[in-house]
């Protein structure tokens, strides 16, 4: 049983209410902060019953694991188990525990104050998409409620950091696509190395992200007439290679991933490894090699499992509810990416960016993932990017109502003042 007695934790704690109760991000609308308090509250408090009396649903296994590894580290002993990606984890959390004297309450909190960082940047996010202010409680108590997520980032697990550094990196590629600039372009590159150094995933989700900002930055404007343009004209190419090189190279470069034969072999390979459980769905049999035509019930039943007849237990229902609240959001964001195509181009790139930048890490996870339960927790990273981008879609559909009425209302005046043939 892990103890209490832990007054860096105890610290980080208090000064993650207070960081809330001041940071003035969270002051603009009404109940954000309510939802942030309350956010915190309910993680802090499953963090704490997992401390007294764990392990506990959820921060078992892999968040053992993790913790293990940071203690080994913080004496001196290293890393001592191949955890694939988890070791920089691992390491992180090892630093601060031998710089702190904390321990397990310390290292629940980081992820918890790192749901605080996330939902301030799903904030600045939702300011530049230009969704309504009066929503972001809404996408705040969608993001920051949905049982899955309070679980996996309330424990010495990486969802949170992942989710953390994801959001970063499609905030920064939202100011790239506004304002190239080299710094900008710099940050967007680190959040996304930082993000592939905790999983592979990342690395193909934040690839997609960064270099379609860059992509999309060179399609809406050509600069020219300064300096600092004709920097840009270079590096916006020059980045562009270099963020796709660096997202595909990192998951061979420093991880223990086999890619040889190919990313679906590797992801047959990978899903055939691991071990069966009840949750399962679609494992092929051994000598099947995943194939293009598969892909479609792969992603579908990675975001649609469980089904409602295959609900066994509580976690089972909750992930089944999930599932349909996922799948209704992802028909909200179809319906935002249509509209925007007839709105303005700068706006549909935008919502194209953070709906492929979902699309793209939910694919990476998909392939690798076989059981509903691991995919409750790889959905957390992702998820604030789809109930932002199905947040725009109301909006976008009365502005496309509205131009259809105005258009009406102008061919009328038209014909009204047209000279009669009589």
């Amino acid at each position: 049983m892990s103890s209490l007695l832990d007054p860096a934790g105890w610290l980080l704690i208090v000064g993650t209410f207070v960081l809330v109760l001041r940071w003035k991000v969270f002051a603009g609308e009404p109940f954000v902060r309510t939802i942030m308090v309350g956010a915190v509250l309910i993680r802090t408090l499953y963090s704490l019953v997992n401390v007294a009396v764990g392990p506990i649903f959820g921060l078992q296994l892999d968040a053992q694991a993790f913790q293990l590894e940071a203690v080994r580290f913080a004496r001196g002993q290293g890393i001592s188990v191949g955890l694939v990606t988890g070791w920089v984890y691992s390491g992180f959390l090892g630093s601060l525990y031998r710089i702190t004297r904390g321990g397990l309450l310390l290292g629940q909190q980081l992820s918890v104050l790192a749901v605080v960082f996330s939902a301030a940047t799903i904030i600045r996010i939702v300011h530049r998409m230009n969704v309504r202010p009066s929503r972001i409680k809404w996408v705040l108590a969608i993001t920051l409620f949905l049982p899955a997520g309070i679980v996996y980032t309330s424990g010495t697990l990486r969802e949170a950091f992942q989710q953390l550094l994801f959001l970063l990196t499609a905030e920064f590629a939202l100011k790239t696509i506004d304002h190239p600039r080299v710094k900008t372009i710099a940050l967007m590159s680190l959040t996304t190395a930082l993000g592939a150094s905790l999983h592979g995933a990342l690395a193909i989700g934040g690839a997609a992200v960064a270099a379609g900002s860059l992509l999309f930055a060179g399609l809406v404007r050509s600069p020219a007439g300064t300096r600092e343009s004709a920097i840009l004209r270079r590096v916006l190419p020059i980045g562009l290679i270099v963020v796709v090189v660096v997202g595909l190279s990192v998951p061979t470069l420093l991880f223990r991933y086999n890619l040889g034969g190919g990313a679906l072999t590797a992801a047959t390979r990978f899903r055939n490894g691991t071990v069966p459980g009840r949750a399962d769905y679609l494992r092929f049999r051994p000598g099947e090699v995943i194939k293009y035509g598969d892909l479609p019930a792969i992603v579908g039943l990675y975001e649609l499992a469980p089904f409602p007849w295959q609900a066994q237990n509580i976690a089972d229902v909750i992930a089944s509810i999930e599932a349909i609240v996922r799948a209704a959001l992802v028909m909200t964001l179809g319906i935002a990416v249509i509209h925007s195509m007839r709105g303005r181009y700068n706006d549909f790139l935008k919502v194209l960016l953070l709906a492929g930048g979902w699309l793209a890490i939910e694919f990476a996870w998909s392939l690798g993932t076989t059981n509903w339960g691991t995919g409750a927790r790889h959905h957390t990273v992702g998820f604030p990017l789809l109930v932002i981008v199905a947040a725009l879609a109301p909006d976008l559909v009365r502005h496309r109502g509205d131009e259809h009425a105005l258009a009406r209302s102008g061919r009328a005046i038209a014909y009204q003042g047209s000279p009669s043939l009589t």
